[in-house]
């Protein structure tokens, strides 16, 4: 088999190991608290590196907004780290005419190395008044996705590159069938690395302890705070406290 196939394979089959370790395996826990916010939990945590993934969410009027932070306190409701984003509707017209754009919800997949009880503490920042219910959830994962989709994503981009270009692009006549056994021993020590690392949620905020962000990898999510202090207001809504990082898948 041509390189770009093995590496196409590959690919693919870690794509597709992402989407199954992400995928979720519990019944979902919910809670609506006013829109100040409150407590949810206790979120009861049976085994180490358990991954999950937590939801809020909240609807606010049009030309309003909310920012919706979440502090994450251990079973003595002891502060491990906050994160939080903004919600927001808004409207206008422009030369293609009217537009209405909204953000209602967001996540945070979160790895939580030791069993025990976790509580949630929501807090909000808003202009629209008393606000709408806030709705927080949290289901498990198998695991982390992270390691499967970087290798995925990496092993279709360097297949294409070398189907583009032939096989010759990595390797020559002479050496070829070498060659492809080393690619092939390499793919299968990744994808062992990846398999293991998978499994204890790497990646995910809280892997490496909770006053470390997630992974460099993890894009796209909440920002991450890791003391607990006040929100700073402004006419956008909450702003960056400090000691925080920003990330997500």
């Amino acid at each position: 088999m041509k390189s770009s196939y093995i590496l196409g394979v590959f690919g693919v089959v870690c794509l597709l190991l992402a989407a199954f370790f992400s995928a979720d395996v519990s019944e979902v826990k919910t809670q609506t608290l006013d829109g100040k916010g409150g407590i949810f939990g206790p979120l009861v945590i049976e085994e180490k590196n358990s991954s999950y993934e937590v939801t809020v969410r909240n609807n606010v009027a049009l030309n309003r907004w909310s920012y919706i932070e979440v502090g994450v306190l251990n079973s003595k409701k002891e502060h491990l780290f906050s994160f939080g984003d903004g919600m927001w509707h808004e409207s206008g017209r422009d030369s293609d005419g009217a537009w209405v754009e909204a953000k209602s919800d967001y996540s945070m997949d979160i790895t939580f190395k030791e069993p025990g009880e976790y509580y949630f503490d929501v807090g909000s920042e808003r202009n629209d008044g008393a606000g709408n219910p806030i709705v927080i959830s949290a289901v498990k994962e198998r695991g982390s996705n992270i390691a499967f989709l970087i290798l995925g994503v990496l092993s279709l981009i360097i297949g294409g590159i070398v189907y583009q270009y032939g096989d010759g692009f990595m390797m020559d006549n002479k050496t070829k069938k070498t060659r492809r056994t080393i690619l092939i021993v390499v793919l299968v020590v990744f994808f062992i690395w990846a398999l293991l690392y998978s499994m204890r949620g790497w990646g995910y905020m809280g892997y490496n302890g909770y006053h470390h962000g997630p992974s460099f990898f993890y894009w796209g999510g909440p920002s991450v705070f890791h003391d607990p202090s006040n929100r700073d207001g402004s006419i956008s809504g909450s702003g960056h406290r400090g000691g925080g990082f920003s990330g997500g898948k």
